[in-house]
């Protein structure tokens, strides 16, 4: 944090510290357990206290564990309206897995290169190459922030969420008081905050293995000529299992949690209708499509989301929402070349000398892609393209429309 001193002051100081330095920061705008903060109006001045220029701080409230709302402890530091805190019961983004330093990688690697003269006229050879890396990347957990998926209002919770104790209902509603709001209504929505260390790490898990192949013959014939002739094949393989990802279509449903006519907690969208709505409305028209498709699907097997405090995720909501995916990709490619050069200088000559042939020859080759990538994996991503695809670059090429990933 750093202040600057006003000119004119004796001896260029007002006794202030310009630059202070905080060894234990904790966030105002995220927690692992959910967190809400709430500005407070102008009538309700400065509840939750004021930064150094005089500017009122929000108010932030975490969830505990067994789901209670208490003020977030610490010395409040930094600029308003969030600001920070120096110490005290808020995330530094570090606890569990929610930092990821260095991913795994595990490497082999063979070359070989021989070849065998068995006549000037005929020398053999071959060049290979295997390359494989394993893999295993890792990334923060996903988080939502209110308006993380693109504004839909079922990212926020709504008040008369059965998953929020009555008794804090009631906190929030004396929060809401204290910042100069009107009480809430079961319609109300709450713009939480939380990271969701609770689904795990999201991981990448790939086997990626090049190999290429060239053999050929190369030599000399009739004292004044050479020739070479190849074939050359390559392949890419690519294994890739994603896991830890959230499924934003399933994680709205889930969010809109709703008690049926026995009291059970359930998805709204099992027993209402209306509030069966997929994620079309932010993708393109082909990933609109994929999303309704894959709807009534995600509707049935809906499992509700407690989002309130750390540990309320159980192993049936996390499963639900972070399906595993695997995806395959696989390039191939094959050429075949001939090329012949000499000079005519012992049978045949023009007054300017002999004519020489440098390197006349012939190239042909020939790519594939293939490519398979789960539907669910397109959603997750917001993406849509053609899964399951064959390109040829004898037939349009990687750059037609149909063989764009």
């Amino acid at each position: 944090m750093s202040e600057v001193d006003p000119p004119g002051i004796f001896e260029g100081s007002d006794g202030i510290p310009d630059r202070h330095y905080f060894g234990d920061v904790r966030s105002t705008t995220i927690a692992n357990g959910g967190l809400l903060l709430l500005p407070p109006t102008a009538a309700a001045g400065a509840p939750c206290g004021r930064d150094y220029r005089g500017q009122a701080f929000s108010c932030a409230y975490l969830f505990r564990p067994n789901g209670s709302l208490v003020p977030e402890s610490g010395t409040r530091v930094g600029i308003a309206p969030n600001g920070n805190f120096d110490g005290g019961d808020g995330t530094n983004n570090r606890e569990g897995q929610a930092l990821g330093i260095l991913p795994k990688l595990d490497r082999v690697s063979f070359n070989v290169l021989g070849h065998l003269t068995l006549a000037d006229a005929f020398e053999p050879f071959i060049e290979a190459k295997y390359v494989r890396t394993d893999s295993l990347s890792y990334s923060p957990p996903a988080f939502f922030q209110g308006g993380t998926l693109g504004g839909d209002p079922r990212e926020q919770p709504r008040f008369d969420d059965p998953f929020l104790t009555d008794a804090a209902r009631a906190q929030i509603n004396s929060v809401r008081a204290l910042v100069g709001l009107a009480p809430a209504t079961d319609a109300t929505r709450l713009s939480l905050r939380r990271n969701l260390l609770d689904l795990g790490d999201r991981q990448e898990n790939a086997t990626r293995a090049t190999s290429r192949v060239v053999i050929g013959a190369q030599g000399k014939f009739a004292t004044d000529w050479s020739y070479e002739v190849s074939f050359n094949y390559g392949r890419f393989d690519e294994h890739t299992r994603i896991l830890g990802n959230l499924d934003k279509q399933r994680f709205l449903l889930a969010m809109d949690a709703t008690r049926d006519a026995s009291g059970k907690i359930v998805c709204r969208s099992q027993i209402d209708p209306t509030a069966g709505v997929s994620y079309a409305a932010f993708l393109d028209a082909g990933g609109a499509a994929l999303a309704n498709a894959l709807l009534p699907g995600d509707i049935a097997g809906c499992v509700p989301l407690n989002p309130f405090g750390a540990g309320s995720v159980t192993a049936g909501m996390r499963n639900y929402l972070t399906p595993d995916t695997t995806s395959i990709g696989r390039i191939t490619q094959f050429v075949q070349s001939a090329s012949i050069s000499g000079s005519t200088r012992s049978w045949f000559k023009l007054p300017g000398g002999p004519i020489g042939i440098r390197n006349i020859g012939f190239a042909d080759g020939r790519i594939r892609f293939h490519a398979d990538v789960p539907a669910r994996i397109l959603v997750l991503r917001g993406l849509l393209r053609h899964h399951n695809q064959q390109c040829d670059h004898g037939t349009g090429g990687p750059g037609h429309p149909q063989c764009l990933l």
